[in-house]
Protein backbone atom coordinates (compact mmCIF):
# COMPACT_ATOMS: atom_id res chain seq x y z
CA UNK A 1 0.00 0.00 0.00
CA UNK A 2 1.54 3.27 -1.17
CA UNK A 3 0.53 6.65 0.26
CA UNK A 4 1.34 8.95 -2.63
CA UNK A 5 2.28 12.61 -2.15
CA UNK A 6 4.72 14.96 -3.93
CA UNK A 7 7.27 14.15 -1.20
CA UNK A 8 6.83 10.42 -1.88
CA UNK A 9 7.58 10.88 -5.57
CA UNK A 10 10.42 13.33 -4.86
CA UNK A 11 12.33 10.70 -2.89
CA UNK A 12 15.15 9.37 -5.06
CA UNK A 13 15.39 6.20 -2.98
CA UNK A 14 11.68 5.45 -3.40
CA UNK A 15 11.60 6.20 -7.13
CA UNK A 16 14.87 4.48 -8.04
CA UNK A 17 14.95 1.58 -5.57
CA UNK A 18 11.75 0.81 -3.68
CA UNK A 19 9.10 1.52 -6.31
CA UNK A 20 10.75 -0.52 -9.13
CA UNK A 21 11.24 -3.45 -6.73
CA UNK A 22 7.57 -3.32 -5.72
CA UNK A 23 6.24 -2.97 -9.24
CA UNK A 24 8.34 -5.92 -10.51
CA UNK A 25 6.13 -8.19 -8.40
CA UNK A 26 2.88 -6.33 -9.02
CA UNK A 27 0.05 -8.33 -10.51
CA UNK A 28 1.49 -11.77 -9.76
CA UNK A 29 2.45 -12.41 -6.13
CA UNK A 30 1.79 -8.85 -4.97
CA UNK A 31 -1.18 -6.52 -5.19
CA UNK A 32 -0.23 -2.85 -5.30
CA UNK A 33 -2.70 -0.38 -3.80
CA UNK A 34 -1.86 3.29 -4.01
CA UNK A 35 -3.76 6.07 -2.31
CA UNK A 36 -3.54 9.69 -3.52
CA UNK A 37 -3.05 11.73 -0.36
CA UNK A 38 -2.14 15.00 -2.09
CA UNK A 39 -1.99 16.12 -5.71
CA UNK A 40 1.14 14.78 -7.40
CA UNK A 41 2.72 14.03 -10.77
CA UNK A 42 1.82 10.34 -10.47
CA UNK A 43 0.94 10.26 -14.19
CA UNK A 44 4.63 10.75 -15.00
CA UNK A 45 5.50 7.54 -13.10
CA UNK A 46 4.69 3.83 -13.54
CA UNK A 47 1.87 4.30 -11.03
CA UNK A 48 -0.27 5.63 -13.88
CA UNK A 49 -0.60 2.00 -15.02
CA UNK A 50 -2.17 0.94 -11.72
CA UNK A 51 -5.66 1.82 -10.61
CA UNK A 52 -5.67 3.99 -7.50
CA UNK A 53 -7.79 3.02 -4.50
CA UNK A 54 -9.35 6.48 -4.75
CA UNK A 55 -9.84 8.97 -7.58
CA UNK A 56 -6.44 10.76 -7.90
CA UNK A 57 -8.23 13.80 -9.33
CA UNK A 58 -9.69 14.29 -5.84
CA UNK A 59 -6.88 13.42 -3.41
CA UNK A 60 -7.80 12.90 0.23
CA UNK A 61 -6.18 16.12 1.46
CA UNK A 62 -8.42 18.14 -0.87
CA UNK A 63 -11.65 16.67 0.52
CA UNK A 64 -13.71 18.03 3.41
CA UNK A 65 -13.64 15.83 6.52
CA UNK A 66 -16.97 14.02 5.92
CA UNK A 67 -15.91 13.13 2.36
CA UNK A 68 -12.52 11.98 3.66
CA UNK A 69 -14.30 9.59 6.03
CA UNK A 70 -16.43 8.21 3.18
CA UNK A 71 -13.35 7.76 1.01
CA UNK A 72 -11.44 5.99 3.77
CA UNK A 73 -14.29 3.52 4.29
CA UNK A 74 -14.29 2.73 0.55
CA UNK A 75 -10.48 2.42 0.55
CA UNK A 76 -10.55 0.05 3.54
CA UNK A 77 -12.97 -2.22 1.65
CA UNK A 78 -10.66 -2.25 -1.36
CA UNK A 79 -7.70 -3.15 0.83
CA UNK A 80 -9.67 -6.00 2.42
CA UNK A 81 -10.71 -7.37 -0.98
CA UNK A 82 -7.08 -7.16 -2.19
CA UNK A 83 -5.96 -9.16 0.86
CA UNK A 84 -8.64 -11.75 0.13
CA UNK A 85 -7.65 -11.94 -3.54
CA UNK A 86 -4.03 -12.57 -2.55
CA UNK A 87 -5.22 -15.24 -0.09
CA UNK A 88 -7.16 -17.06 -2.81
CA UNK A 89 -4.25 -16.75 -5.28
CA UNK A 90 -1.77 -18.03 -2.67
CA UNK A 91 -4.06 -20.98 -1.96
CA UNK A 92 -4.21 -21.87 -5.65
CA UNK A 93 -0.39 -21.74 -5.80
CA UNK A 94 -0.19 -24.13 -2.85
CA UNK A 95 -2.62 -26.50 -4.57
CA UNK A 96 -0.63 -26.41 -7.81
CA UNK A 97 2.66 -27.06 -6.00
CA UNK A 98 1.14 -29.81 -3.86
CA UNK A 99 -0.54 -31.73 -6.71
CA UNK A 100 2.54 -33.29 -8.41
CA UNK A 101 4.15 -33.99 -5.04
CA UNK A 102 1.15 -35.77 -3.54
CA UNK A 103 0.61 -37.65 -6.82
CA UNK A 104 4.15 -39.03 -6.57
CA UNK A 105 3.72 -39.70 -2.83
CA UNK A 106 0.59 -41.79 -3.42
CA UNK A 107 2.24 -43.73 -6.26
CA UNK A 108 5.42 -44.28 -4.24
CA UNK A 109 7.54 -42.65 -6.95
CA UNK A 110 10.15 -39.86 -6.67
CA UNK A 111 8.73 -36.37 -6.24
CA UNK A 112 9.61 -33.79 -8.93
CA UNK A 113 12.72 -31.76 -8.15
CA UNK A 114 11.52 -28.66 -10.01
CA UNK A 115 8.26 -26.74 -9.81
CA UNK A 116 5.68 -28.10 -12.25
CA UNK A 117 3.83 -25.50 -14.34
CA UNK A 118 0.37 -26.83 -15.19
CA UNK A 119 -1.34 -26.13 -18.49
CA UNK A 120 -4.52 -25.65 -16.43
CA UNK A 121 -4.07 -23.36 -13.45
CA UNK A 122 -5.57 -20.37 -11.67
CA UNK A 123 -3.29 -17.39 -11.19
CA UNK A 124 -3.56 -13.78 -10.13
CA UNK A 125 -3.35 -11.08 -12.79
CA UNK A 126 -3.49 -7.66 -11.13
CA UNK A 127 -6.94 -7.36 -9.50
CA UNK A 128 -8.41 -10.65 -10.70
CA UNK A 129 -7.76 -14.38 -10.69
CA UNK A 130 -7.83 -15.99 -14.12
CA UNK A 131 -8.01 -19.61 -15.17
CA UNK A 132 -5.21 -20.41 -17.61
CA UNK A 133 -6.30 -23.07 -20.11
CA UNK A 134 -4.57 -24.54 -23.17
CA UNK A 135 -6.98 -22.51 -25.31
CA UNK A 136 -6.46 -19.20 -23.45
CA UNK A 137 -7.52 -17.55 -20.20
CA UNK A 138 -10.80 -16.55 -18.61
CA UNK A 139 -11.62 -14.52 -15.54
CA UNK A 140 -12.68 -16.43 -12.44
CA UNK A 141 -12.76 -13.99 -9.54
CA UNK A 142 -12.19 -10.26 -9.20
CA UNK A 143 -11.37 -8.14 -6.18
CA UNK A 144 -14.82 -6.58 -6.53
CA UNK A 145 -16.40 -10.05 -6.24
CA UNK A 146 -14.62 -10.58 -2.92
CA UNK A 147 -15.51 -7.08 -1.77
CA UNK A 148 -19.18 -8.12 -1.87
CA UNK A 149 -18.67 -10.99 0.58
CA UNK A 150 -19.76 -10.57 4.18
CA UNK A 151 -17.01 -10.20 6.82
CA UNK A 152 -17.34 -13.82 8.02
CA UNK A 153 -16.79 -15.15 4.49
CA UNK A 154 -13.74 -12.92 4.09
CA UNK A 155 -12.32 -14.23 7.39
CA UNK A 156 -12.95 -17.78 6.19
CA UNK A 157 -10.94 -17.23 3.01
CA UNK A 158 -7.97 -15.94 5.02
CA UNK A 159 -8.28 -18.86 7.46
CA UNK A 160 -8.17 -21.38 4.59
CA UNK A 161 -5.03 -19.75 3.20
CA UNK A 162 -3.30 -19.57 6.59
CA UNK A 163 -4.07 -23.21 7.42
CA UNK A 164 -3.06 -24.48 3.96
CA UNK A 165 0.20 -22.55 4.14
CA UNK A 166 1.05 -24.01 7.56
CA UNK A 167 0.21 -27.54 6.41
CA UNK A 168 2.20 -27.22 3.18
CA UNK A 169 5.21 -25.98 5.17
CA UNK A 170 4.95 -29.10 7.37
CA UNK A 171 4.65 -31.26 4.24
CA UNK A 172 7.76 -29.64 2.75
CA UNK A 173 9.75 -29.99 5.98
CA UNK A 174 9.08 -33.75 5.95
CA UNK A 175 10.39 -34.23 2.40
CA UNK A 176 14.07 -34.91 3.30
CA UNK A 177 12.98 -37.54 5.81
CA UNK A 178 10.69 -39.20 3.23
CA UNK A 179 13.79 -39.99 1.14
CA UNK A 180 16.19 -40.68 4.02
CA UNK A 181 18.53 -43.70 3.90
CA UNK A 182 17.24 -45.08 7.20
CA UNK A 183 14.08 -47.19 6.60
CA UNK A 184 12.58 -46.34 9.98
CA UNK A 185 13.04 -42.61 9.37
CA UNK A 186 11.33 -42.99 5.98
CA UNK A 187 8.47 -44.97 7.49
CA UNK A 188 7.85 -42.42 10.24
CA UNK A 189 8.07 -39.55 7.75
CA UNK A 190 5.56 -41.20 5.42
CA UNK A 191 3.13 -41.76 8.28
CA UNK A 192 3.44 -38.13 9.36
CA UNK A 193 3.19 -36.97 5.73
CA UNK A 194 0.06 -39.03 5.20
CA UNK A 195 -1.60 -37.29 8.15
CA UNK A 196 -0.62 -33.89 6.75
CA UNK A 197 -1.88 -34.97 3.32
CA UNK A 198 -5.34 -35.77 4.68
CA UNK A 199 -5.51 -32.45 6.52
CA UNK A 200 -4.28 -30.44 3.55
CA UNK A 201 -6.63 -32.23 1.16
CA UNK A 202 -9.53 -31.53 3.53
CA UNK A 203 -8.71 -27.80 3.57
CA UNK A 204 -8.18 -27.85 -0.19
CA UNK A 205 -11.60 -29.42 -0.79
CA UNK A 206 -13.28 -26.98 1.58
CA UNK A 207 -11.71 -23.97 -0.14
CA UNK A 208 -12.60 -25.21 -3.64
CA UNK A 209 -16.14 -25.88 -2.47
CA UNK A 210 -16.41 -22.37 -1.03
CA UNK A 211 -15.15 -20.82 -4.27
CA UNK A 212 -17.62 -22.89 -6.30
CA UNK A 213 -20.41 -21.70 -3.98
CA UNK A 214 -19.67 -18.21 -5.36
CA UNK A 215 -20.73 -19.47 -8.79
CA UNK A 216 -17.16 -20.03 -10.01
CA UNK A 217 -16.57 -23.07 -12.23
CA UNK A 218 -13.30 -24.91 -11.54
CA UNK A 219 -12.82 -27.51 -14.25
CA UNK A 220 -10.42 -30.31 -15.20
CA UNK A 221 -7.25 -29.54 -13.25
CA UNK A 222 -8.91 -28.92 -9.88
CA UNK A 223 -11.26 -31.89 -10.33
CA UNK A 224 -8.09 -33.90 -11.01
CA UNK A 225 -6.49 -32.61 -7.80
CA UNK A 226 -9.56 -33.64 -5.82
CA UNK A 227 -9.39 -37.09 -7.41
CA UNK A 228 -5.74 -37.47 -6.43
CA UNK A 229 -6.57 -36.40 -2.87
CA UNK A 230 -9.19 -39.15 -2.63
CA UNK A 231 -6.73 -41.92 -3.58
CA UNK A 232 -4.95 -44.28 -1.20
CA UNK A 233 -1.19 -44.68 -1.15
CA UNK A 234 0.33 -47.55 -3.11
CA UNK A 235 0.68 -50.78 -1.19
CA UNK A 236 4.05 -51.00 0.49
CA UNK A 237 5.00 -47.45 -0.50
Amino acid sequence: MLLVTPDFLASEFIVRVELPAILRHAGSDLTVIWIPIRSSAYDATPLKNFQAAHDPRRPLAALPRPKQDEALVAISKRIASAVDLNAVANSFRIIDDFEPQVKAFIAGSPEPEKRVVHSWRAEQVETSIRLVEPSGTRELITAKDLEKLDPNAQKLIRAYERTMKELFERWTELKPKRVAQDPETRREAREASNEVRYELCSELNALLGFIESMGVSLQDHYAHVRHICSQQTAAGA
